[in-house]
């Protein structure tokens, strides 16, 4: 039970030192992502019914920005966000990132631009179940304007000495300017449930 407390007495306390805590840790760094795997996850339109959908003048190509969550209750990453961008460009392959999220959710791909946006905007707003992949990934953006990665995957990170991976790492800009840079997880694949 709460109690108020006079500052100038602390006796219901003790001044034993606080186990785990690190002084020196930043209280405001971002934890570091989910580790790079395949998690079941609740696909939404990030901005609600198509706020997040965007068209590039320039490109002629639509972007989607979806919220994955993963879905695992009781987990360590259980309702951990993964933001992706959804495109409709073509890709050398013939692929689209955009047909790849409709194929995870067992729907076949309009061809028409404006056709597979709408297909798209229409399997979110059912809140679908995906299986997502995912890998970290480390990128800057460099004093030319330039976006470079660091490091792609995880294990590809540096070690944190504990077993694990650091994900906030440093850069060095074109310019000389060391920078953090904080590695995100990204979806790699999307595929259907069961």
């Amino acid at each position: 039970m709460l109690q108020d407390v006079d500052i100038n007495n602390l006796e219901l306390g003790d001044d034993e030192v606080m186990e785990g805590f690190d002084p020196g840790a930043d209280p405001f760094a971002p934890p570091p992502p989910p580790s790079d795997g395949t998690y079941t996850a609740q696909a939404t339109l990030q901005g609600g019914q198509y706020g997040g959908i965007k068209f590039d003048d320039e490109k002629k190509q639509y972007a989607i920005k979806v919220n994955a969550r993963i879905v695992d209750p009781g987990g360590k990453f259980d309702n951990r966000p993964i933001f992706d961008t959804l495109r409709t460009n073509v890709r050398k392959d013939g692929s689209s990132s955009i047909s790849g999220f409709l194929q995870g959710n067992k729907v076949r791909p309009e061809t028409g631009r404006a056709a597979i946006v709408k297909q798209t905007g229409d399997v979110l707003a059912g809140t679908p179940q995906v299986k997502i992949t995912t890998r970290w990934r480390s990128s800057y953006k460099d004093a030319d304007g330039s976006y470079k990665d660091l490091f792609k995957g995880q294990k590809n990170h540096p070690s944190d000495g504990n077993g694990g991976f650091r994900h906030i790492n440093k850069a060095t800009l074109s310019d000389g300017t060391v920078v953090d840079v904080v590695a995100q997880a990204e979806i790699i694949k999307y595929a259907p449930v069961g």
